[in-house]
């Protein structure tokens, strides 16, 4: 969530396509998610979730992200001001004072959906979920999602299975605001009712 310089939907979108596509070559897949995917009407910083290309980093076959072009092309894109293995967030994206662009990596063991419906939000929808996971008997962190009596991991190739576990539906990333909101009034009348 940014509280900085914001840019209207169309701007960011127009953004968020030139560096999808710079970008693209680098990854196995990505998305924009955030705000943007939200089409919310403004957009205070444009958030990319990207798979990078795994390889082979030792004799045991543990598989490592590969983000060298990955931080080449971050790097062109303005200042890291954050330069880690799963997220990377770059200043003043493409020459504009005070933007950003946050770039979260999911390779193993965080998964695709789950990365995907956190990274969307909005956050309150992310922390109703991970809420209601715990009384399902599930757990997220880190990208994943597990089942807290023997700790399995749960598949979260999707967001659908994120929000199942959840037992919340999958809807629009447009009408999730929506959803958090009318989830939110009845977690507050249910607490009401029994005060």
């Amino acid at each position: 969530m940014s509280t900085g310089v914001r840019l209207a939907f169309d701007d960011a979108l127009e953004l968020a396509g030139a560096l999808v596509d710079e970008l693209r070559p680098a990854v196995k897949r990505l998305k924009v998610a955030g705000s943007l995917r939200r089409r919310r009407p403004d957009v205070g910083d444009i958030e990319i979730v990207a798979e990078p290309h795994l390889y082979a980093a030792d004799l045991f076959g543990r598989l490592e992200p590969d983000l060298t072009e990955v931080r080449y092309i971050a790097r062109s894109w303005g200042p890291l001001l954050k330069n880690g293995d799963r997220m990377i967030q770059v200043g003043d994206v493409h020459g504009r004072i005070g933007f950003k662009c946050e770039l979260y990596l999911v390779h193993p063991p965080a998964q695709w959906g789950s990365i995907l419906a956190i990274r969307t939000g909005p956050a309150d929808l992310g922390q109703i979920a991970m809420g209601r996971m715990l009384a399902f008997g599930y757990k997220h962190r880190q990208g994943l999602v597990f089942r807290i009596a023997d700790r399995h991991v749960m598949p979260t190739p999707t967001e659908e299975e994120f929000f199942r576990y959840a037992d919340l539906p999958l809807v629009p990333p447009a009408r999730r605001d929506e959803l958090a909101a009318r989830v939110l009034a009845e977690i507050q009348a249910a607490k009401a009712k029994r005060a």
